[in-house]
């Protein structure tokens, strides 16, 4: 991992070395390993390195080619090394001392813009072409690096991070306000947008390029939902799934240092984890440290939270140096929420906050976690509505029966929510429930004038587009994938690791085992009544039975509802008491004390009311923090 940045003017303008070196100092806050700036005319390019694989102690940025036509800055971790060595380095030195952004490099020269295809990993890179006088970007599929850009006139500036755009010359500091208002709903739909109007997200699987003539984005990786494979067994699914998914994991574990895993106790993060353990194992490496948030004090009275029992069956099977750490009264309003350039609106990121900084204080760099095999994998109730349709009724009631035992809950319930009522079209179940425009959050604290003037509610233009009756199973699972929830992860966990100085690490977001996911047939995916089938079968040697046949998942929201609500928790009382006038632009001052009152009296039963205290809480700092900075409100 390492952070990127540069600056190009398509106006021949030269590039001050002064202000690569400023950007460079504020695009990461960790202590660099190395760090350096290429400035040419009109183009300069920057990096702060931060070494991690073995392959990165010979790295040195920006790298420039033999020939000096192209030179690169990049954040990156390449995986198919063994692929692209053969076709790619033939200068004969040791595979050892060939470098991810020497690959990079190379790909590009044989390649052109198509490179991004052939790179297996996670990565954010520019390269500079003086042949042809532009800056090609791209992105990896999920996303996984950050990758900001502003483009205005004859100006092009990227980054890591949107602090180091803001220390640029001429980078504009207008506040988004449609973003604020998506903050407060949750729609994380627009995957460009970020909280300053003049700068934009290269979203995950796109590549830009930018010379006289403008800035060009495209998308390089599509998922192909009419691609289906089909195999012999559910064993060769399951197989085929298991050497996928081990694959993903070793090629995160390509470190120098010690390695770490998440482990909550869930499917997700305890198949990490327990692939993890086997590999290091094998190899003769240093044990896995595994990290758990515990609450040996409100798990007595939510159970729901107590996942002790299910992180034990991971850690009674030993190879693992284990870390519980109580987290009964961390407190969920953490600086790192409003001191980046942007709010982070996850609500358990204290959790995973405690998390990085343990692990940094035992040497490790990189942390997998087990985000978001959810989607990924799929649940697989899309079936019941794949088999009404198909006419498949003796499979559809017998897998109805199955799954209602399996989740206590009534058959006719399995039937109506997940066979019929996906059938019906949107906006008549919307009429239906009088319901407005779907949010994960409510926009009801906002004021009418804000709402007014963003016509905030008028009918969703998309209401028909998101209509889920017309679309298969297959075409539902990749939205899910490609939706900006999905690859806005990185966005909000990103800046709480880069703090400790972590890079995490995600393997159920690898292109291969996404790709083998979405193309598998849907009985795959539920069977005999088990959600995300092919993952519980393929680890039916790694995993504890206990983990693998759980459908229930743990639900860390009382914890989080009972600190926030928290007498101690002056931080709210504050905001709520005098927001300020920054805040009071957005939202109204009179909801936002109804909202805290009613939260107080009841915080698990009023949790709407307490995440929206929240969400205003943070804006409120966040917004005092940036007016300092000097953001711009037109």
């Amino acid at each position: 991992m390492s952070a990127i940045i540069g600056i190009y003017y398509s106006d021949e303008r030269p590039v001050q070395c002064t202000d690569l070196d400023r950007m460079v100092d504020l695009v990461a806050p960790w202590p660099a390993d190395d760090r350096g700036v290429w400035c040419s005319g009109s183009v300069g390019l920057g990096h702060r390195m931060f070494r991690n694989t073995p392959e990165s102690f010979h790295e040195r940025f920006p790298l420039t080619a033999p020939d000096g036509r192209l030179t690169l800055t990049a954040d990156a971790r390449i995986d198919n090394r063994d692929e692209l060595i053969p076709q790619l380095a033939h200068d004969g030195r040791p595979r050892a001392e060939i470098t991810d952004s020497d690959l990079i490099l190379l790909a590009y020269q044989k390649w052109g813009e198509k490179c991004p295809d052939r790179l297996i990993g996670d990565f954010a890179f520019a390269i500079w072409d003086s042949s042809e006088r532009k800056v090609f970007c791209a992105r990896d599929a999920m996303g996984v690096r950050p990758f900001f850009y502003s483009h205005s006139g004859n100006t092009f500036v990227f980054g890591s991070s949107v602090e180091a755009l803001l220390a640029a010359p001429g980078v504009p500091r207008d506040l988004n306000e449609m973003r604020v208002a998506h903050y407060f709903d949750g729609c994380l739909d627009d995957q460009t947008a970020t909280f300053y109007r003049g700068i934009l997200r290269l979203p995950g699987g796109h590549a830009l390029a930018v010379d006289r003539a403008g800035c060009r984005v495209r998308t390089w990786w599509e998922l192909d939902e009419g691609r289906e494979i089909q195999m012999h067994s559910d064993e060769e699914y399951a197989e085929a799934f298991l050497s996928r998914f081990s694959e993903a994991v070793r090629s995160r574990l390509r470190s120098a240092f010690p390695v770490a895993s998440m482990l909550s106790g869930g499917l997700d993060s305890s198949s990490v984890a327990c692939v993890a353990r086997g590999i290091l194992q094998t190899e003769n490496r240093a044990p896995l440290h595994t990290y758990s948030s515990v609450f040996p004090e409100r798990g007595e009275r939510f159970p729901s939270i107590d996942e002790r029992k299910f992180q034990n069956a991971v850690t009674d099977r030993g190879g693992l140096l284990h870390h519980p750490i109580e987290s009964d009264h961390l407190n969920p309003l953490h600086e790192g929420l409003w001191l980046h350039a942007e709010p982070n609106f996850s609500f358990n990121s204290y959790l995973d906050k405690a998390v990085f900084s343990a692990a940094r204080g035992h040497g490790v760099r990189t942390v997998l976690t087990g985000y978001d095999g959810d989607t990924v994998v799929c649940h697989g109730t899309g079936l019941f509505n794949h088999l009404l349709c198909r006419g498949r009724f003796v499979r559809l009631l017998r897998e109805s029966m199955l799954f209602s035992r399996a989740i206590r809950t009534p058959a006719w319930r399995v039937l109506w929510y997940h066979a019929l009522r996906p059938s019906i079209p949107e906006w008549i179940l919307a009429r239906l429930h009088h319901r407005t425009q779907p949010g994960l959050m409510s926009r009801s604290l906002l004021t009418d004038d804000f709402r007014l003037r963003l016509d905030l509610d008028s009918p969703s233009v998309d209401a028909v587009a998101k209509d889920s009756a017309s679309r298969s199973f297959r075409a539902l699972h990749k939205e899910g994938i490609l939706s900006g929830a999905m690859r806005g992860l990185s966005d909000v966990i990103t800046p709480l690791a880069y703090d400790a100085a972590i890079e995490v690490a995600h393997p159920f977001f690898d292109r291969r085992v996404i790709e083998f996911c979405l193309a598998i047939p849907a009985e795959q995916k539920l069977r005999d009544g088990q959600t995300r089938s092919i993952l519980r079968r393929a680890m039916s040697e790694v995993l504890p039975s206990e983990i693998r046949l759980r459908m229930s998942k743990g639900n860390l929201s009382s914890n989080f509802f009972m600190n926030v609500a928290s007498r101690t928790n002056s931080t709210v009382i504050d905001v709520v008491s005098n927001p300020s006038q920054g805040l009071l632009d957005f939202v109204d001052a009179v909801k936002l004390r109804e909202s805290w009152a009613r939260f107080k009296a009841d915080p698990i039963g009023s949790g709407w009311d307490g995440m929206n205290v929240f969400l205003a809480v943070i804006l409120d700092l966040w917004l005092g923090n940036q007016m300092r900075g000097g953001m711009e409100r037109k």
